[in-house]
């Protein structure tokens, strides 16, 4: 982005912002909240029971995004949300490492799929890190979806 753009653009936010009433702010900080709900909901839904990668990692990108809507509200009140963040931040980690996992299973695949399988030390030691590393993910996606749930009954709705 142009530099001179990007200097225009935050003068104009921060004009915006010095006319914006607390009252103004925790209005619009509800309204984002209840969309940012509303959102994961519809993504915690989408995965339901499914091992689904793309999915996974929809409900992480909504998990952030919620949580970090809590945490701007409660800087700017005295309401405090701070078990909620704690589960949403624990559940983006995992989802985090989930995804790191399954990153990392793909690029074994790359590299296992350059030998004939089954054939040689290599291909067969490649073989069971891909196995390994897929056992992982189902293991840590079976712990992660009870959280999921969890976080829909705690006001995720």
């Amino acid at each position: 982005m142009d530099p001179g753009k990007l200097g225009r653009a935050i003068r104009r936010v921060g004009a915006e912002a010095a006319v914006l009433t607390v009252g103004d702010v925790a209005l619009r900080l509800s309204e984002r909240r209840l969309t940012r709900e509303a959102s994961l909901a519809r993504a915690v839904k989408a995965v339901g029971a499914l091992y689904e990668i793309e999915r996974l990692h929809r409900v992480r990108i909504e998990v952030k995004k919620l949580r970090y809507v809590l945490e701007v509200t409660a800087e700017l009140s005295a309401r405090r949300s701070i078990a909620r963040i704690e589960a949403l931040t624990a559940i983006q980690e995992q989802l985090g490492r989930l995804h790191d996992l399954q990153v990392l299973q793909g690029q074994i695949r790359d590299v296992e799929s350059r030998f004939v399988p089954g054939r040689g030390r290599v291909a067969r030691d490649l073989a069971r890190m891909t196995d390994d590393v897929e056992a992982d993910c189902r293991a840590l996606h079976a712990a992660v979806l009870p959280q999921l749930r969890s976080a829909r009954h705690r006001g995720v709705k």
